[in-house]
C-alpha cells in the first residue's frame, strides 16, 4: 500500500493535501510535514495545504495555500485524519485525479482510489512518518518537519496516556526524538492554557451535571459563555479533557454552542471502557471507539445522545 502512495506521489507534479475541518494537531501536523517534506525532498512538484486556517492554533503549524480549481483537478490529492467525506475541509477535493486516504480513525467511510487506514496507530503522524521513513527517511535536519509530526502524536494520544498508543507509537516517537528535537518545548506549546481558559474551566466544573452513580459527566458551554471569559472557541473545545483523570467517570461530554448558529452544539465524547464512537455514528459523527465528535446536534438531539450513553453504561456494569 505505501509503496503504491510513493509511486503515484512521484508521478504527481501536483499534489494537494486535505484534511478534517476544526482541524487538531494530528490534522494541521500531519498535512504540515507531508507538505514539507515533498516541498523538500520533491523539489520539482507543485505541493499545496487546502483547508481554512486554524483561528487559535495555527502558527504552530503551517498557513494554508489558496489554489484555483484548475489546480486541484491537476492534482493528487492526499486526504488526511478523515474518516468520512462530509468531514473534508476544502469540498474541491472531489474534481482532483486521484484522491489517497491516509487515516487512523475507525472505518467509516471508502472515498480513496488508494487507502492506508489503520485505526490501531495512535495518530495519522505516526503513518506520515511510516510513509515517509519508506520513501526518504527523516534526518537530523528534518527537525521542521519532526516537529510537527511529534506533535500530533502528542495530541491524539494526550501525552502518551490513551489506550492507542502501543509500542510503535513510542518507537515513533523516539525516532523522531532523534530529529534534534525540543520535546520539553514542543509539550509546553501543545498543551500550555491561558488564565482565562483557567477560569472557566472553574466555571464548568460548578456547572457540569453527574448521573448514573457518577459514571457519567456531561456539561453545556454556552457560546455567550465563552466569549464573555474571553477563550477562543477552538481552546474551549478543549475543556472536555478537564474530565479525563475523573476515576469514578466511564464516560463525559461536552456540548458547545456553536459559534455562528445559536441552539446548536457540537459535542465531544470521551470515554473509558465502552464505545462512544458507534453513538456518534448515529448523528453523524464518528472518530475512535473512545473518544468521538459530532457537529450540528440541536438540543433534543443532545439529550437523545446522552439516553443512549446512560443506557451503554448501565449495559456495560
Amino acid at each position: 500500500m505505501i509503496t503504491k502512495i510513493i509511486d503515484e506521489i512521484i508521478r504527481s507534479d501536483v499534489i494537494t493535501i486535505f484534511r478534517h475541518e476544526r482541524a487538531d494537531g494530528d490534522a494541521f501536523g500531519s498535512q504540515c510535514a507531508l507538505a514539507i517534506w515533498l516541498r523538500k525532498y520533491y523539489p520539482n512538484k507543485e505541493v499545496y495545504c487546502l483547508g481554512l486556517n486554524g483561528k487559535d492554533n495555527q502558527e504552530q503549524f503551517c498557513l494554508m495555500d489558496t489554489v484555483e480549481d484548475n489546480v486541484i483537478q491537476e492534482s493528487l490529492a492526499i486526504i488526511l485524519d478523515t474518516a468520512n467525506t462530509s468531514r473534508i475541509d476544502d469540498q474541491r477535493y472531489k474534481i482532483a485525479k486521484k484522491i489517497i486516504k491516509i487515516d487512523h480513525h475507525v472505518l467509516v467511510e471508502h472515498y480513496g482510489d488508494i487507502e492506508f487506514v489503520d485505526p490501531k496507530r495512535s495518530s495519522t503522524c505516526e503513518l506520515v512518518l511510516t510513509l515517509i521513513n519508506q520513501a526518504k527517511p527523516l534526518s537530523k535536519n528534518d527537525q521542521d518537519i519532526a516537529s510537527l509530526l511529534y506533535k500530533g502524536l502528542l495530541t491524539d494520544t494526550l501525552r502518551f496516556s490513551t489506550s492507542n498508543t502501543t509500542s510503535s507509537t513510542l518507537m515513533s516517537a523516539s525516532y523522531l526524538a532523534d530529529c534534534n528535537i525540543d520535546v520539553a518545548d514542543i509539550s509546553h506549546d501543545v498543551f500550555k492554557r491561558s488564565m482565562a481558559y483557567f477560569k472557566l474551566a472553574t466555571k464548568l466544573r460548578s456547572e457540569t451535571i453527574f448521573t448514573n452513580n457518577n459514571r457519567l459527566a456531561y456539561v453545556y458551554l454556552q457560546q455567550e459563555t465563552i466569549e464573555a471569559y474571553g477563550v477562543k472557541q477552538e481552546e474551549a473545545k478543549d475543556l472536555v479533557t478537564e474530565y479525563n483523570n475523573l476515576n469514578e467517570l466511564v464516560a463525559w461530554v461536552l456540548f458547545t454552542e456553536d459559534e455562528d448558529i445559536a441552539d446548536i452544539y457540537n459535542a465531544s465524547l470521551r470515554s473509558r471502557g465502552i464505545r462512544v464512537d458507534d453513538i456518534a455514528n448515529k448523528f453523524n459523527g464518528g472518530g475512535h471507539h473512545q473518544a468521538a465528535g459530532v457537529k450540528g446536534l440541536t438540543l433534543k438531539q443532545t439529550q437523545e445522545m446522552i439516553i443512549m450513553i446512560k443506557k451503554r453504561i448501565i449495559q456495560t456494569k
